[in-house]
């Protein structure tokens, strides 16, 4: 017999039943075996076992569907416009740096946010986008000319003789 930790026969009554209603997804056989044991030396009746098989199966019945509604609204849950306005302002410090308020694109795919995963790699290359398309303002044309009064005056165009 396998040894467990916490041993079988120390366990609480409620996590007995867990352990020996178990259809073998979450717990070995051995341990179901224990469970059942440890139950039939605390006095549990057929009935009782019967019972708590139904009521387990049933419980099970309800975690899945709550699972799959979960799943459904995660496919379908989307970034407000300031947090996508966000990422895009800060898209370069997210991809280099991450963000320690929100989910990274891995974790969003991995948890099936599949409508978040969209957006949020969409705002990160347009992100990216704008801030490489200022850089290369920048680069290109020199903030340098900016003290010349030249460049700001306006001059009144002479009026065209017919």
């Amino acid at each position: 017999m396998k040894q467990y930790s916490p041993p079988i026969n120390k366990r609480e009554i409620g996590e007995l039943w867990l352990i020996a209603s178990d259809d073998g997804t979450e717990w070995q056989q051995d341990a179901i075996e224990q469970a059942t044991l440890e139950l039939r030396k605390r006095g549990a009746t057929n009935q009782e076992f019967i019972d708590n098989k139904a009521n387990n199966i049933e419980f099970r019945k309800r975690l899945e569907k709550i699972h799959k509604n979960e799943i459904r609204k995660r496919k379908i849950e989307s970034y407000s416009k300031t947090e996508m306005l966000t990422i895009i302002i800060l898209s370069p410090l997210f991809i280099i740096k991450g963000s320690s308020t929100s989910k990274g694109l891995f974790q969003l795919k991995s948890e099936q946010y599949n409508l978040k995963f969209r957006q949020r790699l969409l705002c990160l290359i347009i992100g990216i986008s704008i801030w490489a398309a200022l850089l290369f303002v920048a680069i290109k044309y020199p903030a340098t000319n900016l003290h010349n009064p030249k460049l700001f005056i306006i001059k009144p165009k002479a009026p065209s003789v017919s």
